[in-house]
This record gives C-alpha cells, structure tokens and sequence, in this order.
C-alpha cells in the first residue's frame, strides 16, 4: 500500500523527504520479524512529572511481551496470538480468544504504558504511516539533525491541530536502521500544555528470543497428561 502524505496537509508545507523518512520508518518495523527494545517514558503535565521504564519483546504475526518497571511493582502484558494475560498491581487479568491480527496492538494499548498512540501503531498496524500524523497537520519538515548514544538520527517535526488543541511533534529516527530513537510530544489543550518523550535504547532486530516470553496458560486450559511411560519386559529368563 503507497503511503502518502496526510490529505490534510497544505502541500506547500509538506516536505516530501520528511514524508518519506516517516514512511521508511513505519517500514522498517513492519519488516522486523522479531524485535526488543528498552523504553524510557517521561510525561510531565500540570507540573506533575512522571517516569517509567519498560522492555519490550515481539515476534510476528502476534506475540508480544511488555513488563514495566521492575520487582513486585512491576507490571506486565503478555500476548501470544490467542491469549492475553496482564499483571497489574498484583492481580491477573485474562482474555480469551483474541484476534490474531490486533494481539499485538490491542496488548499494548492496554498496557496503560504508552500516552502516545505513534509507538504502539508502528508495531502493530500496517497502516501505520497513514496514522502517525492525527487531525490537521500545518506542517511537516526536517528538524536538526543529531547524534544519540553514537547513532546519527534524522529528525522530523509535525504541528497537528485537531478540535481538542494543538500538538508538536518530533521523530528521531535511526538513519542507518530507520528505527524511531526517541519521540517528544508537545501537546496543548484547553490553557494547560502536557510534554512527552519516549527514548528507545538496546534495540534489537530479528535476534533471537526465548520462546518462553510468550508462554503462559490460562485458568481452564490444562496440558494434556504425559503419555505413560512403556518399562521393556526383562531380558532373559524369569524365575
């Protein structure tokens, strides 16, 4: 599917290779069969700052792992195409029978994790590029270019209005690998203004990833019992 620039945006303000940065981004992580990262997410709004940290597990079509924070506070979102299971302030939660095709979203939506929708839909839509810019774009250009933890990034920049308020933001993307390095949300609404960043570091693609991140088993769902075990008759002759 061509991935075109928002229909929204006056074409005089759009830079077409901002567009284009935007698109191989949202590529590369629909080519990543396996992928883990680590995020750091701070969010301050009011004067109220908020930290948290988390790693992230996936494997494609539908598995996908998210523990945050560490110790018996930590919380976590387990997907593994049929089941999803989720541990939050001690208590398990259970769904049953969920769609292949939105495991992987639908978990990380849930994972009350994420303020910003951009991260989840990269690893979870295959429309993400048609998405990643909501409501009315004015503009969408290159920003300074930097260099974070050694790795050179291109930087994009979008203004979006909607009815709600008005948001700027800001995408630093690998220029080698095209993987999103760290995302800033200004967004403002109704006199009050919120600023988000999100940080990716130790990303790793199509590496390898223990099968038991994504095991688990239902209450009701039980293994089948172990087939008997068949003792040879003795050699020789018996007395």
């Amino acid at each position: 599917m061509p991935i075109r620039a928002p229909a929204q945006v006056q074409a005089s303000l759009v830079d077409p290779e901002s567009i284009a940065l935007l698109r191989r981004m949202a590529e590369a992580y629909r080519g990543a069969a396996r992928f883990s990262c680590t995020i750091v997410a701070r969010a301050n709004a009011g004067g109220r700052e908020e930290f948290a940290q988390a790693t992230l597990k996936l494997r494609r079509p539908s598995q996908v792992a998210l523990v945050v924070g560490e110790g018996e506070r930590a919380r976590s979102v387990v997907a593994n195409g049929t089941d999803r299971r989720t541990v939050r302030e001690g208590r398990t939660q259970w769904a049953r029978g969920v769609r292949p095709d939105r495991a992987i979203s639908d978990a990380l939506a849930g994972s009350e994790f994420f303020v910003s929708p951009v991260f989840p839909l990269l690893l979870g839509a295959s429309d993400a590029a048609e998405r990643l810019l909501p409501g009315k774009a004015v503009r969408v250009g290159r920003g300074n270019d930097e260099i974070l933890d050694g790795i050179p990034v291109d930087v994009v920049v979008a203004d979006i209005e909607s009815p709600t308020g008005s948001a700027r933001l800001s995408f630093a993307i690998g220029r080698e690998d095209h993987f999103l390095r760290r995302l800033r949300i200004t967004a403002r609404r109704a006199g009050s203004t919120m600023d988000l960043s999100e940080v990716f570091t130790d990303i790793n693609v199509d590496g390898a990833i223990d099968p038991a991140t994504f095991r688990m088993e239902p209450p009701g769902k039980t293994s089948p019992p172990p087939r008997p075990l068949k003792v040879p008759p003795p050699k020789g002759r018996t007395r």
